[in-house]
């Protein structure tokens, strides 16, 4: 395993700086734990990014529509951090190109993969 352990690192501490302006934080008042924050939100993706791929026509739509969420909340979170508007760019360009592909498969101009 050829993991970069700085990298790790740099990732929990960016997770420290997202839970302080989580909306479960700022809406609840509930505090959230950074390591476990990371944790769901890197499941959520990786079932998402699955479904996306491999499951059934309504389940990519629902896929999409749940990672779009992840990508909005992520270029929020950015925002409230006041972080540099380019670190903003890449989560940006996966919401446009996910709301592109909901639309398309809701049209169903977009062929799912012969069994």
């Amino acid at each position: 395993a050829n993991i970069n352990l700085r990298y790790i690192f740099l990732q929990k501490n960016e997770f420290v700086q997202f839970a302080k302006v989580c909306p479960l934080k700022l809406l609840l008042w509930y505090k959230v734990d950074p390591d476990f924050y990371m944790r769901v939100i890197g499941v959520v993706e990786l079932l998402g990014a699955l479904l996306l791929f491999l499951g059934p026509r309504p389940m990519q739509i629902f896929a999409s529509f749940v990672l779009a969420v992840v990508m909005v909340g992520a270029v929020q979170t950015l925002y409230w951090l006041n972080a540099a508007p380019q670190m903003m760019v890449p989560a940006s360009v996966c919401l446009i190109l996910l709301l592109c592909n909901m639309n398309l498969l809701r049209k169903g101009t977009v062929h799912a993969k012969a069994a």
